[in-house]
């Protein structure tokens, strides 16, 4: 939106932090129920203040998925232990996924837990799936889950590859127990404009987890933990 209730520099060291570099705010057209908006464009190259980490965001290509079918993702500071630290404000993320990745809020948030185990689908659940994707789409929901290639959230993507068409499928996941997640890095003097686009290898390594190509977006939230301790 164009006014956010957070502090103005917050916002400018999350969006260096994620490293987005140097931008600004520019006007987008009307959404067509009369309200304004704000989007953040980016350019230049990532500069983090001093004492922020460069964390980076872009877009990464799956190898079983079509080359132009690029999924968002955005590795974040989390610091869960620290609630002072203003960088932990959810309205942050929110702001970046409205300002960067220009998603509509949405009328309904569905959020899915589950086991990381893998299971067979019966005919009951290939139909509660698909009724699970048509109400998402009529009613403009996102759906959550934990992000990666196993179990209920693997079966979630599968739905939506299947039944979901564009439906935001945003997965949350641990940056620390990602495999080959130094593929998703973006160092500090490299041109990010929000669309690099990364290829990771498809055997993970032992503790570590995979991202599941068929969600659309990714929130990595990095609280400085190995696989072993996330």
């Amino acid at each position: 939106p164009t006014t956010l209730p957070v502090d103005p520099k917050t916002v400018e060291t999350f969006v260096l932090a994620t490293g987005g570099g140097v931008g600004k705010y520019e006007d987008q057209p009307s959404n067509g129920r009369g309200a304004k908006m704000k989007f953040f464009n980016q350019h230049g190259l990532c500069e983090c203040p001093e004492g922020v980490a460069g964390l980076g965001f872009g877009r990464v290509r799956f190898p079983e998925n079509e080359p132009s079918d690029l999924k968002s993702y955005v590795r974040i500071p989390w610091s869960p232990d620290d609630p002072s630290n203003s960088l932990n404000d959810p309205r942050l993320v929110l702001h970046f996924m409205q300002s960067v990745w220009k998603l509509d809020i949405p009328r309904f948030l569905i959020t899915i837990t589950g086991g990381a185990q893998d299971f067979d689908v019966s005919d009951d659940i290939e139909l509660i799936l698909n009724d699970l994707m048509q109400f998402a789409r009529r009613t403009h929901a996102w759906i959550l889950t934990g992000g990666t290639n196993v179990g209920i959230m693997k079966l979630i993507g599968l739905a939506r590859r299947r039944f979901g068409g564009k439906i935001p499928l945003i997965g949350v996941a641990q940056w620390g127990r990602l495999t080959h997640k130094s593929l998703l890095e973006v160092q500090q003097g490299e041109r990010n404009v929000g669309y690099l686009t990364r290829s990771p290898v498809q055997l993970p390594r032992t503790g570590a987890v995979r991202l599941d190509p068929n969600h659309s977006h990714f929130i990595l939230a990095d609280a400085g933990a190995a696989a072993s301790d996330a």
